[in-house]
């Protein structure tokens, strides 16, 4: 258990898409706005769960790099267009909530079009199996403790945004966190485009 969390801490920790969609939610003073990302970046999580622990995917994308050079760029698409979203949001004469459903959807989609999450799934997770705990006894346990610290990690910064007075009260300062949020998922988001447009230009030599 103890190996587990130290391999998912520092994926938690590091700033992602669902740090973003959260901050940029509770900016705009949505009350679940970390229980709403959470919960569709966990059914992605679980989707993808299943899918590694019942498929030879790993195998199949290594020998096909040319989806991988797809799915990172579809990733960075996403995020681009999240990006964009947050931006017009902040830059509009009001500040307009996500429905929960689409917060939940959102959410969802940018995790699984989300390459870093498809390659610690398909590559770091069989690394911690062993004779007693692998497929998806090892999936299930890595994605319960994944999502059990993102929780925790996504509520904590809402609440704190939520909650400063700063926050609450400032149109002005709600906008620059939603630009901060847009900011985030963009760079992301061309990051991964970069990376998809290098996987096309190895591929091609």
């Amino acid at each position: 258990m103890i190996l587990l969390i130290l391999t998912v801490l520092p994926f938690v920790l590091s700033p992602g898409a669902s740090f973003a969609l959260t901050i940029g939610a509770a900016a705009t003073r949505e009350p679940y706005a970390a229980l709403k990302v959470w919960l569709g970046t966990t059914l992605g999580l679980i989707v993808l769960a299943l899918f590694m622990s019942i498929s030879s995917l790993s195998v199949w994308m290594l020998e096909r790099p040319l989806w991988s050079m797809g799915l990172t760029a579809c990733g960075g698409i996403v995020l681009l267009a999240f990006a964009y979203m947050n931006a017009r949001r902040a830059l509009s004469a009001a500040s307009h909530l996500l429905s929960s459903k689409r917060l939940v959807y959102s959410s969802f989609l940018v995790l699984v079009s989300n390459m870093k999450a498809w390659v610690i799934y398909m590559f770091v997770v069989p690394t911690l199996a062993h004779e007693t705990f692998y497929g998806a006894t090892l999936y299930a346990a890595f994605t319960a403790v994944h999502a059990g610290l993102l929780l925790v990690w996504l509520v904590l910064w809402a609440e704190m945004v939520r909650k400063q007075p700063l926050f609450a009260r400032s149109h002005k300062a709600q906008k620059i966190l939603l630009l901060i949020a847009a900011g985030c998922m963009a760079v992301m988001g061309a990051n991964a485009l970069w990376d998809a447009g290098q996987m096309a230009l190895t591929g091609l030599k």
